[in-house]
């Protein structure tokens, strides 16, 4: 009974991946930024944001601190283009 659960899962795996949409990076633009507070917080003066690069076909990104102009952290990879 667990091997018929097991093959099952995995075949639902499989088969759900067919139908997912696969989303491709632009390489026009090698730096994106994506700002992590699009509203105006009075309370937390804090503003960071999220940078992204595209290097040798991978995706990596950093934080920024927009108050201090300073960066948090180092390069992150994300996933292969």
């Amino acid at each position: 009974m667990k091997k018929i659960l097991t093959y099952t899962l995995i075949i639902f795996c499989f088969v759900s991946n067919l139908f997912c949409k696969k989303s491709e990076a632009s390489t026009c633009q090698p730096i994106i930024s994506i700002s992590l507070l699009e509203t105006p917080n009075p309370l937390n003066t804090e503003n960071y944001e999220w940078c992204y690069k595209i290097e040798s076909g991978k995706i990596y990104k950093r934080l920024f601190d927009r108050n201090n102009n300073c960066w948090i952290g180092n390069w992150i990879y994300v996933r292969d283009i």
